[in-house]
Order: structure tokens, then C-alpha cells, then sequence
């Protein structure tokens, strides 16, 4: 998965709330949690099987929520 062009669409895809999931990152007008997707991702599964495990995500958003958990470690390291 080739992630530079997904980069910058990080922030308008993956975000928190504090009124929703007690503010843990969601990918924007869902309440589908960033680390839900990541776990999938992390079991072997593709992004056509988590699209057809109803979560109905786009392959644009599911490389937004890799870019943007990569982005994590940068934000709390200070790079």
C-alpha cells in the first residue's frame, strides 16, 4: 500500500471528539475507531475484507488511518 498520497488527507479522515468513543480517533462521520481498523489490518486482513465486514470504508480511508497512526510517534516524539 503506497501511503504518500494519503498523508495530508489524514486530517480530514481520522480525528477525535471527547463525546465520542471517549475521544479516541475515529475516522470522521463514523464512530469506527482508528484502532479497530488497525487491528484488522494487523490480523492479515485486507482492505477488502474489512470493507465486507460491514465497516463500509474506502480504500482511501483505511490508508488514512495507516498514515495517521504513523503520524503518532512523530507527534509525541516532536519531529
Amino acid at each position: 500500500m503506497f501511503l504518500a498520497p494519503h498523508i495530508e488527507a489524514t486530517r480530514g479522515v481520522c480525528g477525535g471528539h471527547p463525546c465520542i468513543r471517549g475521544g479516541h480517533p475515529c475516522i470522521r462521520g463514523t464512530r469506527i475507531m482508528v484502532t479497530v481498523v488497525l487491528d484488522n489490518l494487523a490480523a492479515g486482513k485486507t482492505a477488502d475484507e474489512i470493507d465486507a465486514n460491514c465497516l463500509g470504508l474506502t480504500l482511501d480511508e483505511i490508508c488514512a488511518v495507516v498514515a495517521f497512526a504513523t503520524e503518532i510517534p512523530r507527534e509525541h516524539d516532536g519531529r
